[in-house]
């Protein structure tokens, strides 16, 4: 299971909005355009030069086949999450033929915002695997 995962050229601009604010407001614009309001500066303790080289690194990644493993992988997005991030995890879904599941209550910061959510998916996606078995 992967949250909102890079959607590479299958999303172009996406994350435009998280390159300005990393470039205006350092690791706290940075912060805040990526995970919204959940989302303050004592969340991290890197430095501004490992989130740009991360970033960067998260930039350039492009999503390749995944084969027989696309039966096993379930891609989610934040049903608070805008449409970008919706289209884009749905375009995602379609190149690597995986599942689409919405997380209830959250964005792109699920793990802040509504982490029972989150755990919930994460258990019915085991269940699902053991019974599958």
């Amino acid at each position: 299971m992967l949250h909102e995962p890079a959607a590479g050229s299958l999303a172009p601009g996406l994350l435009d909005h998280v390159a300005e604010g990393l470039v205006t407001g350092g690791i706290a614009g940075f912060g805040r355009a990526l995970y919204g309001p959940a989302w303050d500066a004592s969340c991290t303790t890197v430095s501004l030069a490992t989130v740009a080289a991360e970033f960067a690194m998260f930039g350039a990644f492009e999503p390749g086949p995944v084969g027989e493993l696309a039966a096993r992988v379930t891609l989610t997005v934040g049903e608070n999450s805008p449409p970008s991030r919706h289209r884009a995890v749905r375009a995602l879904c379609d190149h690597l033929g995986t599942r689409l599941r919405v997380l209830p209550g959250t964005g792109h910061a699920a793990h802040l915002e509504n982490g029972s959510a989150l755990v919930e998916a994460v258990r019915k996606e085991c269940d699902s695997a053991h019974s599958d078995a």
